[in-house]
C-alpha cells in the first residue's frame, strides 16, 4: 500500500488550500485531494528536480462539490534519494500552496569497491629476474649433477682389481689353471707309484708345480 499525501481544498474558505510543509515517503505514492466546498479546478506540478524521477499522470483536475480523487504520483527511478518542492494551485492560481516533497531510495546503490593501490602496480622487474636466473642456475645444476656421476669404486665390495685374476691382459690365468692341473697329476701320481725313483720324480714335479703355481697367482 502506498503513502498518501493528504491535501484539503476549500475546508477555511473558498479556493483554500491545506497540506504538511513537507511530505517523505519511499517509492511511489498518492496526493489525496479532499474538497470541502464548491466545485473547484486543483493543478498540480513537480520542479524539475523531482520530474527526472517521479511523474504525474494527470496534472489539472476539478473536483466537484464534496468530492475527493486521488492523484498517483510514479516514482521511476528509487535508487537515488531525491528532493524538490511539490505544487498545489487552487482555482488557476486563486491560492497556492508548495510541499517541501522528499523521495527515498528504496535500493541504495552499492558502495563502490575499493581497490588496494599496490595490486595496479607491476611487480618488481629486478625480483622476477632474479626469480629467473636462480630458477635456470637451480635447473642446471641438478642437470650437471646428474650427468656427471662418479664411477663406482672397485676393490672388495665391487669389480675384481686385474691383479687378483692376473694380469690385465688375461696372460696369468691360463698359467694358473696349468699349475693347478700338473698339481693334480703329481699328487695321483705319488699316490699310485711304488717305485722309489718314479716316486722322486713325481715330488720333483709336484714341486715345481707348486712354485709354477705361486709363481702365476702373484
Amino acid at each position: 500500500m502506498s503513502d498518501t499525501l493528504a491535501v484539503a481544498i476549500n475546508r477555511t474558505h473558498l479556493h483554500s488550500v491545506e497540506s504538511p510543509d513537507g511530505f517523505e515517503t519511499t517509492g511511489s505514492f498518492d496526493i489525496e485531494l479532499a474538497n470541502h466546498g464548491e466545485a473547484v479546478h486543483v493543478h498540480v506540478h513537480l520542479d524539475d528536480a523531482l520530474s527526472e524521477v517521479a511523474s504525474v499522470e494527470a496534472i489539472n483536475h476539478h473536483l466537484r462539490p464534496g468530492a475527493t480523487r486521488r492523484v498517483p504520483v510514479a516514482v521511476h527511478d528509487d535508487e537515488h534519494s531525491v528532493s524538490g518542492r511539490l505544487k498545489l494551485a487552487a482555482a488557476y492560481g486563486a491560492e497556492t500552496r508548495f510541499v517541501d516533497l522528499s523521495l527515498r531510495a528504496v535500493r541504495p546503490t552499492k558502495p563502490p569497491v575499493e581497490v588496494d593501490s599496490a595490486l595496479d602496480k607491476p611487480a618488481n622487474r629486478g625480483s622476477r629476474s632474479r626469480l629467473g636466473s636462480s630458477s635456470r642456475s637451480g635447473s642446471g645444476s641438478s642437470r650437471s649433477s646428474g650427468s656427471s656421476r662418479s664411477p663406482e669404486p672397485s676393490g672388495p665390495g665391487g669389480v675384481l682389481s686385474a691383479g687378483a685374476l692376473g694380469d690385465s691382459d688375461g696372460i696369468g690365468t691360463p698359467a694358473a689353471a696349468l699349475g693347478v692341473a700338473v698339481l693334480l697329476l703329481a699328487i695321483i701320481a705319488v699316490a699310485t707309484i711304488d717305485s722309489p725313483l718314479l716316486l722322486l720324480g713325481a715330488v720333483a714335479v709336484l714341486a715345481g708345480a707348486l712354485v709354477a703355481g705361486y709363481v702365476s697367482l702373484r
